[in-house]
């Protein structure tokens, strides 16, 4: 059987990988590594689609969580009928140096330089200055999605904090403003994110859990893609959720 466990070894340092055992897996294993896809979420439709197309070795953050009971069961079911192994890496890459957070940031052009809740965000400062309404544009197209909430602060754009996926808390953005974070984006939202945005004046766009997360997704599957010098199909699909 081929040993995953150390191709993501060679994708992440020993470190990350270490810290958070419980937070990073491999199942499903396929018997030799030939065709890689990758999506955010595991889910059944992942699976099904992945198989349609030849693929046998799928990327992701999340694997199905214990707390999607029948689902997970039902998931796990098809990896080991289809043959699929499931390469996910959940809280590693959120840490990352090419993770959810720095990708996310990429889009951009925000180079990181602070990390925000134990290393899972980032803090950044753009090239240049731009407007919430030119960030905004620039992170629909790039996502493929409208943002589900958003605060405008009505101020120029410097610093961007963000916290991928599931951000809502509002200690993230108490530490994300004291570096001077002019935007916070995030996957998720609550009322008291967004009304402790506005007591601050500090612009907040919230888009999808999956899509804030998919480009460290897509970067992880590059690296893994690489290591077994395999091509990648691409992004299998999954909701703007």
């Amino acid at each position: 059987m081929f040993n995953y466990e150390e191709i993501l070894y060679k994708c992440f340092p020993d470190s990350l990988l270490d810290e958070d055992k419980k937070e990073w897996g491999i199942s499903g294993k396929s018997e030799a590594p030939k065709l890689l896809a990758y999506a955010t979420t595991l889910t059944p439709e992942v699976v099904i689609e992945a198989h349609e197309n030849d693929v046998n070795i799928i990327v992701t953050h999340h694997p199905v969580w214990s707390f999607m009971y029948e689902q997970k069961e039902k998931t796990y079911q098809l990896l080991k009928k289809y043959r699929i192994t499931n390469i996910w890496c959940h809280l590693p890459l959120d840490k990352a140096n090419f993770g959810t957070a720095v990708s996310l940031l990429g889009l951009l052009n925000c180079k990181p330089f602070a990390t925000l809740n134990n290393g899972e965000g980032r803090i950044g400062k753009v090239s240049e200055p731009h407007s919430f309404e030119e960030i905004k544009e620039k992170l629909n197209q790039a996502l493929s999605e409208e943002p589900a909430r958003e605060f405008n602060a009505e101020k120029i754009i410097n610093n961007i904090a963000t916290l991928t996926g599931a951000g809502s808390f509002t200690n993230y953005l108490k530490e994300a403003k004291s570096h001077h974070t002019d935007l916070y984006i995030t996957g998720e939202t609550s009322l008291y994110l967004l009304e402790y945005a506005k007591f601050h004046n500090v612009s907040v766009l919230i888009y999808s859990h999956n899509y804030t997360e998919l480009f460290g997704v897509r970067s992880l599957a590059n690296l893994v893609a690489n290591e077994l010098s395999i091509p990648i199909y691409g992004h299998l699909t999954e909701e703007h959720f």
